[in-house]
């Protein structure tokens, strides 16, 4: 019984909805009709809420909303049955207990930010580090490549020299090429124009070694001057990329990888002062002497070299550890020796070449293993910063996913209120607000229904269809239009199946757009044939063939400046064919019906497209009388074709408007 009358009283909430459903095309937000089932649905609560305090006492959140209905009534004078007063009373229910839970939430939101600002610093971190990796190998094998070059031209006869110590420039040029070749993104560093692209430097660069080291001169006075434009160049390129890459290195500074970052820095400025250094002090040996100028720099190379150790004393305590095993090496003694005993004098003098080619040897080797070790310390920075910026990222992920888990926990408990307190208050509303929306989408897919329907049918066929109805019908006069690719077999030959997909959609949907000014129906594509007709579905007297002589000729304006993305410079070209005639259409299949024509007036106009000619319209005599009898066409006699079925027929090309 209970159950009748329920049915009953629902029926009279959905009966409002019932009658608004058949009208289509009624507006969805329609003011009249939500306040007729809003009024029923008022009746319908206040008699719920009203029997619910008679109700069995175990119903507590009945007579809970009963009673605070009651007091917002005798408080506010509010009835919650209307519209207006639900959205009142449903306010004033969820604010109390959703203001803590949006205050939890925004705080949540604004710690979740900063793990992510935190969590990618330190993202950016790793990965600006590992590409200065590249731009480090470069700077490495650039100095490389300036110490063994300043010392074969003051070893340059001296072939046992150069073998001993394993000394090959070829080698050692293919090794920077390499390294330049790795270098996957070339930052262009602001200096010369030698720096703009990696192809233009590589270029300077081979053009250096061919003018200058390659092609270096045996005289005293043409001898300096190579060594001068060596390490000129050398300490240019190598300061320009080490500026870049203190850049590259510049940019992220994470919580705890900074003094990584900066003691990585000063380990290269420390390598390339020991290189340059080395320059001066080979130099200074194989002269004898170095000018003023030449000496200040040397000195001040020495002392920047050993201001840059001590900055990485400073910012990373277990460094000290680190150099100080470096300077307790045995190349390390002998490179400080030496260039002590060269800053005693401004001199040096060697008792015979012999001793001097050693000296310069012991000096060359000491300072390059100087520089091997702090390359060495350099990866161990390197990997201890990584191990740094894991441990981080790992800490700061765990933090993240925390507080997803909290904000999550936090999303789900408040919907769960909001659905307790809306319940309890508004179950019957909730009802009818659920039922309107689903009206609502049923009417939004029916219409996309149809549209897609209206897409692939005619609409007074689709209409027919749904309302089973005959869709066949025959026309006595109508016009068929087939087009074709030419040479569409060679260009599929010539493209992949996506380039050969892209060629045809591109080409279709040109097409397709040019159908909307002109009374025409697209029946069917077939690879690259394209078949409309106008005068049918929907007559229009004896300007279908008009309508279909417009179109090709548009199409045919249109086809050649078509661009196809994979082959820019093809350029397109069709056939068309038309014919007028009699002609059967409908609806062929249940599966993927179709809207078909049949007829010999179908083959013809195809005939017409496979026996015409690139960038011309075929016409048959019976389309040639319609557009002559409408006026403004130009056409040109072609001759008789030979018709399967149809034998000899006069034929003539379409050839512009008048």
């Amino acid at each position: 019984m209970d159950q009748l009358q329920a049915g009953s009283k629902w029926a009279k909430i959905i009966q409002p909805s019932g009658e608004g459903s058949q009208d289509e095309e009624e507006d969805e937000d329609d003011d009249n009709g939500e306040e007729g089932y809003n009024t029923v649905i008022d009746d319908e609560i206040k008699k719920e809420l009203t029997s619910s305090t008679s109700k069995d006492d175990s119903t507590m959140a009945s007579e809970s909303v009963a009673i605070s209905l009651q007091w917002l009534d005798k408080l506010c004078g509010i009835t919650p049955t209307t519209k207006r007063g639900h959205n009142i009373y449903m306010a004033c229910m969820l604010l109390i207990p959703l203001i803590p839970i949006f205050a939890l939430i925004t705080q949540n939101v604004i710690l979740l930010n900063d793990i992510i600002i935190r969590r990618t610093d330190l993202i950016d971190s790793e990965g600006s580090v590992e590409r200065s990796d590249e731009a480090a190998w470069l700077v490495s094998t650039l100095q490389k490549e300036r110490s063994e070059a300043l010392f074969s031209l003051f070893v340059d006869n001296n072939i046992a020299t150069q073998i001993s110590i394993g000394l090959d420039l070829k080698a050692r040029f293919l090794q920077t090429d390499k390294a330049l070749e790795n270098v996957k993104n070339w930052r262009s560093p602001e200096g010369s124009e030698m720096f703009r692209s990696k192809l233009r430097f590589q270029i300077r660069l081979d053009d250096f070694r061919k003018r200058v080291i390659e092609n270096n001169e045996t005289n005293a006075d043409t001898s300096e001057l190579v060594v001068e434009d060596a390490m000129g160049f050398y300490n240019y390129a190598t300061r320009v990329l080490l500026d870049d890459l203190t850049n590259i290195i510049r940019s992220s500074n994470g919580s705890s990888t900074w003094r990584f970052l900066i003691t990585y820095k000063n380990i290269l400025r420390a390598i390339e002062s020991v290189g340059i250094e080395m320059s001066f002090g080979i130099r200074f040996q194989g002269r004898g002497n170095l000018v003023a100028k030449n000496f200040g720099k040397f000195i001040e190379q020495h002392k920047l070299s050993q201001e840059y150790l001590l900055q990485g004393e400073a910012f990373l305590t277990n460094m000290r550890d680190d150099l100080k095993k470096i300077r307790s090496t045995k190349d390390y003694k002998a490179y400080d020796k030496m260039y002590k005993q060269l800053i005693r004098n401004n001199t040096i003098t060697f008792p015979n070449e012999t001793e001097k080619v050693d000296s310069i040897l012991n000096y060359f080797r000491s300072s390059r293993g100087v520089m091997r070790q702090l390359r060495m310390n350099i990866n161990d920075i390197r990997i201890r910063m990584n191990d740094v910026i894991r441990m981080e990222i790992f800490s700061v992920q765990r933090e993240y996913a925390f507080g997803i888990f909290i904000l999550a926990i936090l999303f789900l408990i408040s919907p769960m209120i909001v659905l307790l307190i809306r319940n309890a208050v508004n179950a019957l509303q909730t009802f009818s607000a659920s039922l309107k929306k689903k009206v609502k989408d049923l009417r939004r897919e029916k219409r996309r229904a149809e549209t897609l329907i209206y897409q692939m049918l005619p609409k007074s066929v689709a209409d027919n269809l749904k309302a089973n109805k005959q869709t066949s019908e025959t026309f006595d006069s109508a016009t068929v239009c087939f087009t074709e690719i030419d040479g569409f077999k060679d260009i599929a030959r010539r493209c992949s199946p996506l380039e050969l997909f892209d060629l045809l959609n591109i080409l279709y949907k040109t097409f397709d757009a040019r159908i909307d000014s002109n009374d025409v129906y697209k029946v069917e594509t077939i690879n690259d044939s394209y078949m409309v007709a106008s005068g049918l579905p929907e007559r229009n007297g004896d300007r279908h063939a008009a309508e279909i002589a417009n179109l090709c000729l548009d199409l045919l304006f249109i086809t050649p400046g078509i661009l196809i993305q994979h082959d820019v410079n093809l350029r397109l070209k069709i056939r068309v064919g038309i014919h007028t005639g009699a002609t059967t259409a409908g609806v062929v299949g249940s599966k993927m019906p179709r809207y078909c024509l049949f007829g010999d007036t179908v083959n013809v106009a195809s005939r017409m497209q496979s026996t015409g000619e690139a960038m011309k319209i075929q016409m048959t005599y019976e389309t040639k009388m319609l557009l002559d009898n409408c006026g403004g066409y130009i056409s040109d006699m072609r001759g008789q074709v030979e018709v399967k079925g149809k034998g000899l027929l006069d034929t003539y090309w379409l050839l512009s408007r008048a």
